[in-house]
């Protein structure tokens, strides 16, 4: 759990009477400084302050500009200073017998000891500060030293002491009518509940807390407020709001250079990007917090961030790593004896580190049972039972589960998730399906609960992947128990989903979270206009000057205005049943697939489960399944080495080799069992990895040939998305007229030559090249033209993929769509009549997340196209040289006279194979065909 605490400050103190009027006037200004977050203001003006109370030899007023500039410093991380001028304060205070002063200088040593992870000498600090106030009968300092003691208690594990001391300085913030003291007992008793596993009653305090602080203009405890928030929304499966929490914390406590702050909400973030599937985005966040923590030398912080990177090192398959990273965090928090953090490190260790798993987990336990809280037993057990699952003891793993239904109650919808997948896997191994298929659907419905809060960036699809063990586990119940046609609806529909993901979150309206909204729209909207409104907004922040408050309300109209007419034409494409299927928002069964095969084709569907590979077989007649002979993660290898190989020139021996093998592992399987018999064109629906596979260049080792020598093979997102294409009827592109475009003819030479192919054998094309070749071109295009011939860059934009984008030569201002730039989320808004369009760019087929994410599918310039309503798009996997490009594309055209767009393909691929130039598949391979390329009349043989 994220270590999200607030420290209670010391009371406010006010100049004493008698003292010079400008010396009083400087300590009040500095201090009116600091409660407004101006800490660099308040040094100066406190440094001033005690150079005057030296001057003077006001003894006070030294203590009290010697507190108050270490109050300072700490708040800007400073903590050198901050010790160095509070243990000054100290001593004065105790030379010169201040006792209205102990209190403070006590309790402000005493939060720097705690934040440093020096827990005895805190307690003992701390201890002080409540006597010293006590003895001046000063009942709000003793509730905030009970506080302030009871968040030292809760990184010691004593939590019941922690929520004690809290209450009673919630107790003395409402009697003093203190919003400040009220709204840190309040933040910290959530921050506890977070801590118990209770993000439901953490909830409602921190909003409690947020108006505290809003009414007092408290914004360093705002920025603490969101990240508690962030981890609490996480912690009820409202991922979405958790981001948005996270990012509005981070956005405020750069702000205000609060960098204590500034690294916990990055862990905040770390966290929601890991458990979202995305480790590359959480170690670059965990990176930066360790750097601030080490800097600020957290021990606490330094050594749960070391954990964290473990636990992503080992998600990414780096054991070794993973380890010894945390035994370097268990060191630390044992040293400060920071307990809860010591349990997750112990827990940590027993999945890992499988040598000694058992030692881990026997140390794990006896701390949870010293802590004597539910969660941290809960945790115990849990952990019990996976690795009773991992040692295939599904006995003991349900023994261990029956447990943990009896005493937890998954309100944590990551943890409902983790029981479910835990009953799932020990019924599915003990074979009892009628109780595993329960706990599947329960584990499916915790993911889909989760991946629906989520945000609109790469976040859903990711996490969809990560959790697509849940999804295979009920597919091999389905499979066990009988029913085929069932299991394959549920793998269907595991894919297909990440455009319909953005568009989600471009159509959602949440009136109660506008604010929050804005806090992450600039990272993922779509158009550059609202990427300027949302980062002006986010600079503004909660300045509450009138000038801020008359400029809030114009910036968000227009932010408003601008997401409405993409949400309304979001919305009225994603109205027909055709742009669900292509969204990934429809189901289908076997007999709607089986209707729109034809003789001669088969769908092969995959789905790579967290310890299996599916294959799905369906022709007109038939369904079947196997089992491939593959690891997941070994086959997650062989794919990027064949990519390695086929997509750069060279190494054509050692690129056979593994495409022999892949070709044995995928499709050998289906051949030898005769599904594949009397089939000369193959449907591929791809998953995960495998969407970044040529599969035409997989060859058969036995008889030396390429799959696409047999076969034509066509990528199709999901069986639903063919079903929705062919449910319309589809032209012939054969004798269409062809627009074809290049718009960099003197930087990319072989696409000139590509026209001039093209023209060679279509004399009616509408050949642009240069100037002519504009985005205005595309968007014009009457319905006479049959085929999209787009030969340019083709550039991927990682952060936000609405962004990714074909290049062409500008026809007008950005306003009026004439940049340039032709963007995917341009693309969806198009009506594109054209059957085909042909992307002859780099890498147009690939997410933009580069490859082997762990996104599931991808949101590509392909699928937009697809989308915007042509059938059929070729696109490269890799960056293809223009010569080889203009070859084939000659040879497409030369075909698609007789033949259609998938068997136009295949037998081009075909001829580059004879050919004793571009024989290899570098040439060839990265050309494939996404949709539906069946016409009515082919115009050709039915076989390749």
């Amino acid at each position: 759990m994220i270590r999200r605490l607030v420290a209670a400050g010391a009371l406010a103190l006010v100049a004493c009477q008698g003292r010079p009027p400008a010396l009083a006037t400087t300590l009040a200004a500095g201090e009116a400084l600091f409660w407004r977050d101006q800490y660099d203001s308040a040094r100066a003006m406190l440094q001033t302050a005690l150079v005057a109370s030296r001057a003077s030899r006001d003894s006070v007023a030294e203590v009290r500009a010697l507190y108050w500039l270490g109050r300072a410093a700490y708040g800007q991380g400073d903590y050198a200073a901050a010790r160095r001028d509070g243990e000054a304060s100290l001593h004065l205070a105790l030379r010169w017998n201040l006792t209205g002063d102990l209190f403070s200088a006590w309790n402000g040593l005493g939060l720097l000891a705690w934040n440093q992870g020096r827990l005895v000498e805190a307690e003992s600090l701390l201890t002080n500060a409540a006597r010293a106030a006590a003895l001046v009968g000063d009942h709000l300092s003793v509730g905030k030293a009970s506080g302030n003691l009871g968040l030292v208690k809760v990184e010691l594990g004593d939590f019941v002491g922690a929520r004690a001391g809290l209450e009673a300085m919630l107790a003395a913030g409402r009697a003093a009518a203190d919003p400040r003291v009220e709204g840190n007992a309040l933040a910290n008793l959530g921050m506890l509940d977070i801590r118990e596993g209770d993000a439901r009653s953490a909830v409602p305090r921190l909003n409690e807390a947020r108006t505290l602080y809003q009414r007092i203009h408290y914004q360093a405890g705002q920025a603490n407020l969101y990240g508690q928030l962030a981890t609490a929304w996480h912690g009820l499966g409202d991922y979405q709001a958790a981001f948005a929490a996270g990012d509005s914390a981070l956005s405020l406590a750069r702000r205000l250079h609060l960098r204590q702050e500034e690294a916990a909400n990055l862990e905040v973030i770390a966290m929601l990007h890991r458990e979202s599937g995305d480790g590359f985005a959480a170690l670059r966040h965990l990176e930066a917090a360790q750097a601030i923590n080490r800097s600020l030398d957290l021990k606490v912080e330094t050594g749960t961030d070391l954990r964290r990177v473990a636990e992503i090192r080992f998600d990414l398959g780096q054991p070794n790593a993973a380890v010894l990273g945390a035994k370097d965090a268990l060191a630390i928090h044992a040293a400060v004896g920071a307990q809860p953090e010591r349990l997750a490190d112990l827990l940590f260790l027993a999945r890992a580190d499988t040598a000694t798993s058992s030692t881990w987990l026997l140390d794990a336990r006896r701390l949870a049972d010293s802590l004597g809280t539910r969660r941290a037993r809960g945790d115990v057990d849990l952990t019990a039972a996976e690795l009773a699952l991992a040692r295939r003891e599904w006995a003991s793993a349900l023994e261990v589960m029956a447990d943990i239904r009896r005493s937890q109650e998954p309100a944590d919808a990551e943890l409902g998730f983790r029981i479910a997948s835990a009953e799932m896997r020990a019924y599915a191994g003990a074979r009892r399906w009628a109780e595993a298929e329960p706990a599947a659907r329960r584990a499916v419905d915790a993911v889909e609960r989760i991946r629906s809060s989520l945000n609109s960036r790469w976040t859903r699809a990711r996490f969809l992947a990560s959790r697509a063990g849940a999804f295979a586990g009920l597919v091999e119940i389905l499979l066990a128990d009988g029913r085929l046609d069932q299991a394959f609806t549920v793998a269907d529909a595991v894919r297909g989903r990440a455009l319909v993901e953005h568009l989600a979150g471009i159509t959602a309206e949440d009136p109660s979270r506008t604010a929050l909204l804005a806090s992450f729209a600039v990272r993922e909207r779509a158009l550059r206009r609202i990427t300027d409104l949302e980062q002006h907004l986010a600079a503004i922040g909660d300045d509450a000057s009138p000038e801020a408050a008359r400029t809030r309300p114009r910036l968000r109209e227009q932010l408003v205005e601008q997401q409405a007419g993409i949400a309304e034409a979001a919305r009225r494409q994603a109205a027909s049943p055709r742009a669900a299927a292509l969204l990934g928002g429809a189901s289908v069964d076997v007999a709607a697939v089986q209707r729109v095969l034809a003789p001669g084709e088969a769908l092969v569907e995959y789905l790579i489960g967290g310890e299996r590979v599916h294959a799905f077989v369906i022709s007109a007649t038939a369904i079947h399944h196997a089992v491939l002979p593959v690891d997941p993660e070994d086959l997650a290898t062989r794919v990027r080495v064949a990519r390695d190989l086929v997509g750069r020139p060279g190494a054509p021996s050692a690129g056979w080799t593994v495409l022999g093998a892949l070709h044995s592992l995928l499709v050998g399987p289906l051949r030898g069992a005769g599904w594949l018999k009397g089939v000369d064109r193959l449907l591929v629906v791809p998953h995960g990895v495998l969407s970044y596979l040529p599969f035409a260049a997989l060859r058969d080792p036995l008889r030396g040939r390429y799959l696409i020598e047999d076969v034509a093979v066509t990528l199709v997102p999901s069986a639903a998305t063919l079903v929705a294409l062919r449910s319309q009827a589809s032209p012939r592109t054969g004798a269409a007229r062809v627009r074809a475009l290049a718009p960099f003819p003197r930087q990319l030479p072989g696409t000139a030559a590509e026209l001039a192919g093209i023209a060679r054998i279509r004399p009616a094309t509408d050949r642009l090249e240069g100037a002519a070749a504009t985005e205005a071109a595309v968007r014009s295009m009457d319905p006479g033209v049959g085929v999209l011939h787009l030969a340019t860059h083709g550039l991927l934009n990682p952060d936000n993929p609405l962004f990714s984008r074909m290049d062409l030569q500008a026809s007008g201002p950005a306003a009026e769509r004439g940049d340039g730039r032709l963007e995917v989320h341009e693309i969806l808004g198009l009506e594109v009549r054209t059957p085909l369009v042909y992307l002859s760019g780099c890498e147009t087929a690939l997410g933009p997340v580069g490859v082997f994410t762990r996104g599931d599918d991808f949101v590509t310039l392909a699928q937009s196209f697809l989308f915007a309503g042509t059938r059929a798009v070729v696109a490269t996997l890799w960056r293809i040289p223009d010569a080889g490009s203009a070859v084939l594309v000659e040879l497409f055209y030369r075909n698609l006279s007789r033949a259609d767009p998938g068997l136009a393909l295949a037998r081009a691929q075909r001829e580059l194979i004879r050919s004793p130039v571009y024989s290899s598949p570098y040439y060839w391979a990265g050309h494939v065909l996404s949709g539906d390329t069946r016409e009515a009349d082919p115009g050709g043989p039915p076989t390749p």
